[in-house]
């Protein structure tokens, strides 16, 4: 799945030029490690990540992603530019930018967003995008539930 993450730490990875090893919180589990050579990438920028598992359409070809080594390094996903998220626009190999109004967490928008804010139509999103929003909604909800329970524990 394609969702939108925030870059949590960003290190250039030693003896590599163009590689830097990131962090990125993508809204459940662990932050996943991603290694890029994404230019404008860095610390406290939002931006787009496709996780393992993830099919994505790179020269005309289906790949599904999957965990690799990138100059030595363990990747665990993929920063996308505007073509992988399937928008118009946009240089290749550029990390897409997300406005800090769009949760982490979040599905890809099905359009480029404007820096400036961006709110999408229900009408633009896709069944399969619906349903992402819907589990994405719920898990958050269940995961406020779960932290009022445990706070009421403790008081």
């Amino acid at each position: 799945m394609k969702v939108v993450g925030l870059v949590l730490t960003c290190e250039p990875v030693q003896g590599k030029d163009k590689l830097k090893e990131i962090t990125v919180d993508i809204g459940e589990g662990e932050p996943v490690t991603i290694i890029t050579n994404a230019p404008n990438i860095q610390e406290g920028s939002k931006t787009v990540v496709a996780t393992i598992g993830t099919e994505l359409e790179i020269n005309g070809e289906t790949i599904e992603l999957k965990k690799t080594n990138v100059g030595g390094r363990p990747s665990f996903g993929m920063v996308c530019d505007s073509k992988l998220c399937g928008w118009k626009g946009g240089a290749e190999g550029i990390a897409v930018q997300i406005p800090e109004d769009i949760p982490v967490g979040s599905p890809c928008p099905v359009s480029k967003p404007r820096m400036g804010g961006f709110e999408q139509k229900e009408e633009e999103l896709s069944i399969k995008d619906k349903k992402a929003l819907e589990k994405a909604a719920k898990k958050a909800a269940a995961k406020e539930k779960r932290a009022a329970k445990k706070e009421a524990k403790t008081e």
